[in-house]
């Protein structure tokens, strides 16, 4: 099987677990790039935080621009999407908001 291909795997199946992040349903072989340094600029009021850009694999890797957004009511602290390296690839657990 080429290296830069797809593998799709249930979660079930392969035996994934993410400790109450989400996961995706789908494992990528090829690691994503490097971080984006991206520029901030000036946040659009005080209630606004700053969510960091990230790779989605959309057949290829694509750049998901950061962006301000203003936390639902009672969060503050957004908790990063990563890219974990499990055995069947790479696998994307989401991002969350903590209080």
């Amino acid at each position: 099987m080429p290296r830069n291909r797809i593998v799709v795997t249930a979660l079930l199946l392969g035996g994934l677990v993410a400790s109450s992040a989400c996961v995706t349903g789908f494992a990528v072989e090829v690691p994503p790039p490097g971080v984006r340094i991206e520029v901030r600029g000036f946040a659009p009021s005080p209630a606004h935080v700053w969510i960091d850009g990230h790779w989605a694999w959309e057949g290829r890797w694509v750049w998901v621009a950061g962006r301000w957004v203003v936390p639902p009511a009672g969060r503050r602290s957004w908790v990063p999407g990563r890219w974990e390296r499990h055995h069947r690839g790479w696998v994307w657990v989401e991002g969350r908001w903590r209080r």
